[in-house]
This record gives C-alpha cells, sequence and structure tokens, in this order.
C-alpha cells in the first residue's frame, strides 16, 4: 500500500516540482496540498497522512504552529519540515514543535526522497550538516522568549510581520481591535521588543512570516 503525502507549501511551483517528484516514486502518492498552515492542519486532519511535507514560512499560520497542531490532533503523521532556516534555535523548536526531521531547501530531490522514506521507519532526518540535539525544555534566550508567547500571540506576531494593520488582524482572527492592542503589548513586553518595525524584523527573523 502506497503511503500518503501532504504537501505544505505557500509556493505553487515548489508544490508542484515536490508532487511530480514525489508521486513517480512506487511507493508513495501525494493526497492533498495546502498553501497555508491553517489548510495543512484541516486537511490533515481529513486526509489523515502518513507524512507531512511542511514549509515554515506560510501566510494564515507557520509552519511551525501548524506542526504542533498536526502532532496534537494527527498523532499519526509524522511532520517534515522544509526550511531555508540554519538557526539552531529555530531548529531546535522545529523539532520540539513535534517534527520528525528536517530538510534544507538548498538540497535536492534526492534528498527529499531518503528524507521521507527515512521518517517513515520511524527515525529522525536532519539535513547533512546540521546539528540538531534531541527535543528538550533548554533552548537559547531567543527561543525561549517567542515561546513564552501563547498561540494566538504568535499568531498577531506573524500577522504583524505580514505587514497586517490592527484592523485587518481584527477582522482575520475574528477580534475586536482593542484586543489586538493589547496582545501587541503583550508581545511587545515578552519580547523586549518595541515598535511596529522591530516587531516585523522579529516576525521575520524568527521564521514566523516571510520576508
Amino acid at each position: 500500500m502506497k503511503k500518503r503525502l501532504l504537501i505544505a507549501d505557500d509556493h505553487g511551483l515548489m508544490r508542484e516540482v515536490m508532487a511530480c517528484f514525489l508521486e513517480a516514486a512506487p511507493d508513495l502518492e501525494v493526497v492533498a496540498e495546502a498553501e497555508d498552515g491553517r489548510e495543512a492542519v484541516a486537511l490533515a486532519m481529513d486526509c489523515q497522512p502518513d507524512v507531512v511535507l511542511m514549509d515554515i514560512s506560510m501566510p494564515q499560520m507557520n509552519g511551525l504552529d501548524a506542526t504542533r497542531q498536526i502532532a496534537t490532533r494527527v498523532p499519526g503523521a509524522k511532520v517534515l519540515v522544509i526550511t531555508a532556516s540554519r538557526n539552531e534555535s529555530m531548529l531546535q523548536q522545529i523539532l520540539d514543535a513535534g517534527a520528525a526531521g528536517f530538510v534544507l531547501k538548498t538540497g535536492d530531490t534526492a534528498e527529499l526522497l531518503i528524507a521521507v522514506r527515512t521518517i517513515l521507519q520511524g527515525k529522525r532526518y536532519v539535513s547533512q550538516g546540521l546539528v540538531a540535539r534531541e527535543p528538550s525544555s533548554t533552548h537559547s534566550s531567543s527561543a525561549t522568549r517567542l515561546e513564552t508567547l501563547t498561540a494566538r500571540e504568535r499568531e498577531v506576531l506573524q500577522l504583524i510581520g505580514e505587514g497586517r494593520t490592527n484592523r485587518e488582524i481584527a477582522d482575520q482572527l475574528c477580534l475586536s481591535v482593542k484586543t489586538v492592542e493589547v496582545h501587541r503589548g503583550r508581545i511587545a513586553d515578552k519580547l523586549g521588543v518595541r515598535g511596529r518595525s522591530l516587531l516585523v524584523k522579529y516576525s521575520i527573523n524568527s521564521g514566523l512570516a516571510c520576508a
């Protein structure tokens, strides 16, 4: 029986390339594609894939939070994160979120196939040249600060990084503008970052939002 794959990436061309390559493997089939984190979680719950190939920087919900939700709601699905980041704290957060491994976007398609088959065997896969520790509650200070944010605060920070106004964030999350302002103030306090431009930069540098 073929193993079922879900591809989550906000770039249509990237999804198409990965799907075409993986579908050529006799033991794999792509059953769904998602263009943002929210859709990835919904499709994972609906399709129950064996593997989710997850981009990190996506609109609506970033891949890190989507991985956390899938790990909780669809425990049978193994998440393989596709990332451009070599930041150690970010890679550690990926593992702590419940991912089975990660590959760099600079890698080739052959490595992607190896990574998928490795995690299907119940093993972890880490791109060559990267260092990954076992999931742990001990992190760097930057990672720790980000993890003090609630899921809702991370959503707000991501949308700030995407350049959304308070009104746009309120409308998207079904909140009042006042509530968004409260969340923004708490985010600033927890991260020690003041001003919209610095919050945008922090959101992008942390991998929550796309540059």
